[in-house]
């Protein structure tokens, strides 16, 4: 939904009859549709944060971090959307946030790609009636 207003601007521009009024509009939709997809990305973080910390074999502190990043998205868009006037002090705490916010999916992702790996090459039957 979000790209689609990105498509508008490029088509608008390309029609040489597009008004600047036109492009910042569609622009200014493209980022709050997309900042209202991050806070939902943020509480997806969050659950699987919550998840991951109620499995035995996912360390602590990778579902720790995956809890952090889903807060640092839900606050961070939270504040983009319910206080446009305080933007600047938001991309301030969005440039402290995004170090944690990184570890926590990078961090994440690459465990579940070394874990995945580790268990596809083990020799472990097969629970699902396939040998």
């Amino acid at each position: 939904m979000a790209v689609f207003h990105l498509w508008k601007v490029s088509q608008v521009i390309q029609s040489d009859s597009g008004a600047a009024v036109q492009v910042m509009d569609n622009i200014l939709r493209f980022e709050r549709i997309w900042s209202l997809g991050l806070i939902v990305f943020g509480i997806h973080l969050i659950m699987a944060g919550i998840a991951a910390s109620k499995a035995c074999f996912i360390p602590k502190v990778l579902s720790g971090l995956l809890i952090l990043a889903g807060v640092s998205y839900l606050l961070i868009h939270s504040m983009y959307q319910a206080f446009p006037q305080y933007e600047t002090s938001t991309a301030a705490i969005e440039t402290i946030l995004s170090l944690p916010m990184m570890m926590g999916e990078l961090g994440f992702g690459m465990w579940l790609l070394v874990k995945g790996i580790k268990v596809k090459s083990s020799t472990r039957p097969s629970y699902l009636g396939a040998s």
